[in-house]
């Protein structure tokens, strides 16, 4: 069975998970180990969050795909993400999430799919 870390939160100490260094020293300790990194903490992978992704390839379980706010209005790489997995053929699933708020407006059901639709059209 292999076991897919996901970043923790709060304090950062030694034992946090959720930077380069960190998921390297995870996926040392056992070839069952493996990542599933969330994309909102990307600034904590490295410079270059699509090289992190590549370097932890087949080790790679999830990906928690969202942001703090919809795809397309910041500067997550949802979409270069979505065409590396398809291009480079990779394993793993990227989860589509909504953590931002919504306006007392917007629906959770339509909000979700507009995500999803931006997938879809990233790979168009």
């Amino acid at each position: 069975m292999r076991v897919g870390f996901h970043p923790t939160s709060g304090r950062r100490d030694e034992n946090y998970i959720g930077t380069g260094d960190s998921w390297r020293k995870i996926v040392a300790m056992s070839p069952h180990f493996g990542v599933c990194p969330d994309l909102a903490g990307r600034a904590n992978w490295g410079s270059d969050p699509l090289a992190f992704l590549r370097e932890m390839g087949g080790r790679l379980t999830a990906l928690h795909t969202h942001d703090t706010v919809p795809f397309g209005e910041s500067q997550a790489p949802v979409k270069e993400i979505l065409l590396m997995i398809r291009n480079e053929n990779m394993k793993f699933v990227p989860i589509v999430e909504r953590i931002y708020p919504l306006k007392p407006e917007m629906d959770k059901v339509t909000e979700i799919r507009s995500l999803v639709e931006y997938c879809k059209n990233a790979l168009a």
